[in-house]
């Protein structure tokens, strides 16, 4: 992390341990909470924080004054919640207490983050109960099944790249169609603080309050901003549909928590913005992808990147400038190739890799936490770079390299 003044603190950062990719700017805080069979995920109980079922479904979280979601919590659907690909219906989920919350049954989840202005990362997610890992003891309530929680996969990256996100999808697939319920992947649900537009090329159209449908086919740079916050544009080549809703949602306050029950004065309604993209009843292999701005001004008129690849073997971005690569590399990646490049690793991990004229930073990191596993050897455009894999207790930690071109 680069630090601005003692004590204040912004750049990239893969906290390892938790699976979480994060950036902070003195301007706003990106989050990103991705899952894996090695971590537990969030406690839940049925008689307090109630519906803690998807924080660490790949959650992501945008906040310039930090209660964009605080403020509207009581509100939320939470199989909408940002950044998760989920099915819908919470009305038909059941709290329950459950003190390993839930995880993804992969072992696989990475960062590579270069503690400035990129990070790379990504997970394969198929969600699960914490309890039925091997060698726990506490198995917690498993009366409740709550079935619309599970019988789906995805695999999820994300990319920094200054102040955009870039969100891919690929794989998206419901095991169990006959199930009831749509598979949606959320892009935001937040507070609606100030006017909602589209923007394209200036051009500003109003988003009154309500739901409306857009073919992202059809919106090629276009964006949907909420004034003063965010602008979120949905990528035509990887998803058919973009959905906005702004609207007036009753809060739920007991609901959610019933510790409520005791507080007084509490909004009846909060105002939310809310954004996603519908794979349907029975999506297999389905793809989706979007991208954030988080510049407090107009975003680009040309987006600063290109897509190289979304499948499940690899998701990149580069730069449109062509001096940054980002990449997840899944099991049994093949070698990424665009034009001017040609990218191999030996593992799976997630990577960045910046040029300047003379040199090139690589940031690489493990997406299994093999603690046997030494180094990550790289063939980028003919050139062997070799990583070493940090051991021990910092077994899974991003590690950052400088290599002369």
């Amino acid at each position: 992390m680069n630090g601005t003044e003692k004590g204040v603190y912004q750049g990239t950062r893969w906290f390892f341990n938790n699976d979480d990719l994060m950036k902070h700017t003195p301007d706003y805080h990106l989050m990103i909470n991705m899952a894996s069979v090695r971590c537990d995920g969030l406690e839940s109980a049925a008689f307090a924080d109630n519906y803690n079922f998807y924080p660490t479904d790949g959650m992501t979280l945008f906040q310039r004054h930090g209660n964009e979601y605080f403020q509207i919590m009581e509100g939320w659907d939470v199989t909408a919640s940002p950044g998760v690909t989920a099915r819908e219906g919470m009305e038909r989920l059941t709290p329950v207490t459950n003190w390993r919350g839930y995880c993804s049954r992969h072992n696989f989840a990475a960062g590579a983050a270069d503690g400035a202005d990129y990070a790379a990362g990504g997970y394969i997610f198929e969600k699960m109960h914490g309890a039925d890992k091997e060698n726990v003891n506490d198995k917690g309530d498993r009366k409740v099944k709550n079935e619309l929680l599970y019988g789906f996969k995805a695999y999820k990256g994300y990319f920094v790249l200054g102040d955009y996100l870039v969100a891919l999808g690929a794989g998206v697939t419901n095991n169990c169609p006959d199930m009831e319920g749509h598979i949606r992947t959320t892009l935001d649900q937040t507070a609606r603080v100030a006017p909602v537009y589209l923007w394209k090329k200036g051009k500003k159209t109003d988003v009154a309050e309500g739901s409306m449908l857009l073919d992202a086919r059809k919106m090629k740079d276009t964006w949907v901003i909420q004034e003063g916050q965010f602008a979120y544009q949905g990528l035509p080549e990887y998803q058919a549909n973009l959905y906005v809703a702004s609207e007036s949602c009753p809060a739920h306050w007991a609901k959610m928590n019933a510790r409520n029950k005791k507080k007084s004065g509490l909004p009846e309604k909060v105002s939310v913005l809310r954004l996603w993209t519908d794979h349907g009843q029975s999506p297999k292999n389905d793809t989706y992808g979007y991208t954030v701005y988080l510049g407090k001004d107009e975003p680009a008129r040309k987006l600063p990147f290109e897509v190289l690849r979304n499948d499940t073997l690899i998701q990149a971005v580069r730069s449109t400038d062509k001096k940054v690569v980002e990449a997840v590399f899944y099991p049994e990646a093949p070698v990424l190739k665009a034009k001017g490049l040609t990218l191999e690793v030996s593992a799976p991990c997630a990577l960045v890799l910046r040029e300047t004229d003379t040199e090139c930073y690589v940031s690489v990191t493990d997406a299994r936490m093999d603690a046997t596993l030494k180094e990550i050897t790289l063939v980028w455009n003919g050139q062997k770079i070799v990583v070493p894999m940090p051991q021990g207790i910092s077994c899974g930690k991003s590690v950052t390299v400088c290599v002369k071109k």
